[in-house]
């Protein structure tokens, strides 16, 4: 499991600072941190290194639009940046990270539908 930076992937992280923003000079170093310890796990070991759970909830930008854009920018860094180091992940998919609305088949965050797939094909 991974969802950091807390403070952008849940909506109520009391111990952190909260933000509905994605801010990759602030938070991306941490999370290559956190890729690059588990490529070197993984190669110390020989096992691949599956993140099978990870995402962003949605939040309220301002008004009523949600911050998809955002999630979207962070999900094209976190799956790129793993990526890059070999390391598969999967999407939480459920409650206010659910990207599909299961009852219709339909997308309901496709911002983040698409920088998840971006990612994936850097």
């Amino acid at each position: 499991h991974n969802y950091d930076p807390q403070g952008f992937c849940w909506t109520d992280a009391s111990w952190t600072k909260m933000t509905n923003v994605w801010d990759e000079a602030e938070y991306g170093a941490g999370l290559i941190k956190t890729f690059d310890r588990m490529k070197s796990y993984a190669d110390k070991w020989d096992v691949p290194i599956i993140i099978g759970e990870w995402g962003s909830q949605k939040k309220i930008l301002s008004g009523s639009t949600y911050n998809d854009e955002e999630r979207g920018k962070h999900a094209k860094f976190f799956v790129g940046e793993a990526k890059k180091r070999g390391i598969k992940c999967f999407w939480w998919d459920c409650g206010d990270f659910a990207l599909i609305n299961r009852k219709k088949t339909q997308p309901i965050h496709q911002p983040v539908i698409d920088g998840i797939m971006t990612g994936a094909s850097e």
